[in-house]
């Protein structure tokens, strides 16, 4: 904590957030209640494959992968849906990968507030390629935890709000590749909580020929 490394990954964060501090204000079918609560549910979705190939084309003519290109998709959506200029979207990335410990066991996970700022003037190419540089550089400075960051930006605090990022994407794809059991078939669930942290949370899961969107969201902000 002490090193220069981390002061600088430090800065970078804080920088990001020095003159204001976003709220995602997502439209809701319920009021907040205060303080918020946790109660949640699940839809899932799979993608035809025709339009999973779509995308990576898409995101080829960008240069970009294709988790990237449906990150930012995602990022579009909400400020389609919030109408803000201003989008915050966490992003969860695991420990091992930034510090070389492929086989360390355990949920070393740092959440990353990203920000972004659509340009409804702008293609979706053109966004796509400043968003594949800017998340590149979120993951090099991906060290720092999520509650750190809260202790040195002034975030307004509401008992009704998750801070910073209410809405996060997460990537679990490619879980059972690889795995086999001998004589057994089997298959891979990932069972819904009952509780979410986030106010919406989509994690794409499967593979990218059989991709499954799954939408967990609060029951007491949102219908189905």
């Amino acid at each position: 904590l002490q090193g220069s490394d981390y002061k600088a990954i430090e800065d970078f964060w804080v920088d990001q957030f020095r003159d204001d501090v976003p709220v995602m204000d997502l439209p809701t079918d319920f009021p907040r209640s205060k303080p918020r609560t946790f109660k949640s549910s699940r839809q899932d979705y799979a993608l035809d494959n025709q339009l999973v190939q779509a995308i990576k084309n898409v995101g080829a003519k960008a240069g970009a992968s294709f988790v990237t290109t449906l990150m930012t998709a995602f990022e579009v959506l909400l400020q389609r849906l919030t109408g803000q200029r201003d989008v915050m979207l966490g992003l969860p990335a695991a420990g091992q990968s930034a510090t070389g410990h492929y086989r360390l066991i355990g949920h070393c996970v740092n959440l990353l507030p990203l920000r972004s700022r659509p340009d409804v003037d702008q293609s979706f190419v053109e966004f796509l390629r400043r968003r594949k540089s800017e998340f590149f550089d979120a993951l090099e400075h991906q060290q720092l935890t999520f509650g750190s960051l809260l202790k040195r930006i002034a975030v307004v605090r509401d008992t009704s709000r998750v801070p910073l990022v209410p809405v996060v994407f997460n990537i679990d794809m490619g879980l059972a590749d690889g795995v086999d059991f001998y004589g057994l078939t089997y298959q891979l669930i990932n069972n819904p909580r009952e509780y979410e942290n986030f106010e919406i949370f989509l994690n794409a899961t499967g593979t990218e020929d059989a991709l499954i969107l799954e939408w967990s969201y609060n029951t007491q902000l949102f219908r189905p």
